[in-house]
């Protein structure tokens, strides 16, 4: 005999494991954004402004070269991560605004998408110059 309720049951139980890992997923996705921009953040300080600019500090926009071994060795991070055992593009941009002669205002965006959904994670830092 077929117990409808237990067909409901069963259809909200997968609804929400589904959910739920869609969700994790979606955490992960960020996290990793965040991590990236981090990193970014990390080699964009560890750069030199004096007594000769590093070519990723002059003003203007700028963005990670996949393969590129001259950010490689800057410590750049990787365009793609792995999240969860896949392979996740992330587009990494700054843009560097000279405020002052000691300092710059560095805006760094990192975009992804998922689900055909885009989504960005955005910070702003300032470099200054060691003298």
């Amino acid at each position: 005999q077929h117990q409808p309720h237990r067909v409901f049951a069963t259809e909200a139980l997968l609804t929400a494991i589904v959910t739920s890992v869609r969700t994790n997923l979606e955490n992960d996705l960020r996290n990793t954004a965040i991590r990236v921009t981090n990193q970014t953040a990390e080699a964009l300080l560890a750069l030199s402004i004096h007594p000769t600019i590093d070519p990723e500090l002059t003003d203007g926009s700028h963005s990670r070269i996949a393969g590129n071994t001259t950010q490689n060795e800057k410590g750049f991070p990787l365009t793609a991560q792995t999240v969860r055992g896949s392979q996740q593009l992330y587009a990494i941009a700054w843009t560097v605004v000279s405020r002052t002669l000691n300092v710059k205002e560095i805006t760094i965006t990192v975009s992804y998408t998922s689900r055909n959904k885009p989504y960005t994670n955005t910070a702003v830092i300032y470099k200054h110059k060691v003298i």
